[in-house]
């Protein structure tokens, strides 16, 4: 009977594939993947959409919460059952639904304690019920009554790892240094003004999670946040050494084959919800899965420690800060954490110090390095192409801890390259990453990204290391009343082409480092993934499954499902907003250099 049922899938999946037939065969592609911090679930929407478009990937390039993105689409490629796949189409389909799947492996995971991180972000982090919230409320109301409440529920984040960050664990180690007899007796005041200054910025660093504010927030780059990026990574881990099946005995292989054989068919051209909905057996039959794996296979951080790029080249990107601004950074923290001071980060740094670092491929990396040296090619004089800084081929563990820590999270993470000591202070720097793919050798680039200028808080936080004289902070201010007219400004660009700035972020001007990685993307999957919280989940990642795409060099696709096309006639300025309708999505005006 098994062999039949087997047999029946396996018949049933072949007819379905001959059904889903390609226009033509697809093209070798690699994917640039803007980084979103909390919105990184609309990247398993986005991603699904791509490679159902446009096929398996051979290469992809990220920073900041793309890096974790990055990192699961290389476990996803690892997995034996889509190696072995020969048909391009039964390994796009497969290789899609697995990507959907993260939101099912979610679901199925979330009463762990381990997920709080993910519940944490969903609930938000400052409501009661949640073991960072409950300390929170402490924290505000702090008293000699409430340190053994205190002390309980930093054993329950300590225990739950996610959120036991440096400065939780400072606070943590800062009361466990308290004797109980100095409770009764001797409670040393210096002590006690150092708990209550260490407490109120504990606060302060929950309460600034997820904001991402570089202009009302000095201390950034050298505040110690509450997230445990470790742990986090080690969360990853176990998602991405599942869809690779590490260790998995036959049978669990076996199961996971017939898995793909009932459910990835019928999930082509629908999102995971949609799946759920008209196949819910496919999320049941997935926990069950996970579970069996997991249980079986229970140490799963093994993954963390290959090089990057065991299943698909990968390419992670952050900045780093290196010489005389690296001691004038290190100086900052130290006075910081010796006085709290609200303006203690408030630093100028040497632009010429700060390097956009990228971790992956050797042999990738060293063309990209030899491109951007030839002198001869006018991408050699785009501002990111002269940041250019190769990190080598590195573990995931190590790029997952200087890509996903960014600025408002965490401080400045020290990072040893070569002999050099260098930090990085996180993946905000380089949001698209198509220059690099293209002069690693991708013959064609797909950008994911969403729609409007580059984002307000890199610009903030490049602002705070480069000034950025042209630029008033009030431009920069996220929370600014008169937001709109911020929006015009970022979305249309400016009428300059000298500034740092304009070099850096001008989407009116052609040379600057964003308006030409968008001129160089082959095709663009324009989401618009700003629109939606992470608590609408569903609705973020449906947003970019559905996702207009942007196809100016006709890269051949596929007919698995519908697909909505958008031009640059399209790209009008929006009578109500002020700017235009698909800015970041559409070169702003028709490229006048060439193309690598």
């Amino acid at each position: 009977m098994k062999k039949f049922i087997y047999s029946f899938f396996k018949f049933t999946f072949i007819i379905m594939t001959a059904l889903y037939s390609y226009r033509s065969s697809a093209e070798p592609y690699c994917i640039a993947l803007r980084g979103n911090g909390e919105l990184m679930p609309s990247h398993w929407g986005a991603l699904s959409h791509t490679i159902e478009t446009f096929g398996v990937p051979e290469a992809i390039a990220g920073g900041s919460s793309a890096s974790v993105s990055t990192f699961l689409m290389d476990g996803i490629f690892q997995n034996p059952i889509l190696k072995s796949e020969t048909n391009s189409q039964t390994q796009s389909i497969y290789a899609a639904f697995m990507v959907k799947s993260i939101e099912g492996y979610i679901y199925a995971r979330l009463n762990q304690p381990e997920w709080q991180t993910f519940v944490g972000f969903v609930k938000g982090l400052s409501q009661q019920d949640t073991l960072l919230g409950k300390l929170n409320v402490l924290l505000q109301h702090l008293s000699y009554k409430k340190l053994s409440e205190i002390k309980d529920v930093l054993q329950q984040i300590k225990s739950a790892q996610v959120f036991y960050g440096p400065a939780i664990q400072k606070l943590h180690q800062q009361m466990k240094d308290f004797s109980f007899l100095s409770f009764l007796s001797i409670f040393p005041s210096e002590d006690w003004a150092d708990l209550k200054a260490l407490a109120a910025q504990i606060r302060l660093s929950i309460s600034l999670i997820g904001k991402f504010d570089a202009k009302n927030d000095a201390n950034l780059l050298v505040r110690d946040g509450v997230i445990n990026f470790p742990a986090t990574s080690a969360l990853y881990a176990k998602t991405a050494q599942f869809y690779a099946l590490k260790n998995a005995s036959e049978t669990t292989m076996r199961r996971f084959k017939n898995y793909l054989l009932m459910c990835a068919p019928g999930s082509v051209g629908k999102t995971w919800g949609e799946i759920m909905t008209q196949q819910p057996f496919c999320q049941s039959a997935l926990e069950i899965l996970i579970n069996s794996y997991l249980a079986e296979v229970p140490n799963t951080q093994d993954i963390l420690d290959e090089p990057m790029g065991q299943g698909l080249d990968t390419i992670v990107t952050a900045g780093f800060v290196r010489g005389y601004s690296l001691r004038i950074l290190r100086a900052s923290k130290s006075h910081y954490e010796w006085t709290y001071q609200p303006d203690s980060g408030n630093v100028l740094l040497n632009e010429k110090d700060i390097y956009f670092g990228y971790a992956g491929n050797q042999h990738r990396l060293s063309k990209i390095q030899n491109t951007f040296a030839d002198k001869t090619l006018e991408i050699s004089n785009i501002d990111k192409s002269k940041r250019f800084l190769s990190l080598g081929h590195t573990t995931w563990r190590q790029a997952l801890a200087f890509s996903a820590n960014e600025p408002g999270l965490g401080a400045y993470t020290d990072y040893i390259h070569g002999k050099e000591s260098m930090s990085s202070i996180g993946g905000w720097s380089d949001l698209h990453p198509t220059l690099i793919l293209k002069a690693s050798g991708c013959k064609n680039v797909v950008y994911v990204t969403r729609r409007g200028g580059d984002t307000i808080f890199g610009q903030g936080l490049a602002k705070r290391i480069f000034n950025f004289d042209s630029i008033p902070w009030e431009d920069l201010d996220p929370y600014e009343p008169n937001l709109s007219k911020n929006q015009k400004l970022n979305n249309n660009g400016r009428d300059d082409h000298d500034s740092l700035w304009a070099k850096m972020y001008n989407l009116a001007y052609d040379h600057s480092s964003y308006a030409y990685s968008l001129a160089q993307a082959d095709a663009v999957v324009c989401t618009n993934w700003n629109a939606f919280a992470v608590t609408k989940m569903q609705q973020l990642i449906s947003d970019s499954y559905h996702a207009p795409i942007y196809n100016p060099s006709h890269m051949k696709v596929s007919n698995l499902k519908k697909i909505e096309f958008i031009s640059e006639k399209e790209n009008i300025i929006d009578p109500e907003k002020g700017y235009y309708r698909y800015s970041g999505c559409v070169p702003l005006e028709k490229s006048k250099h060439g193309t690598l």
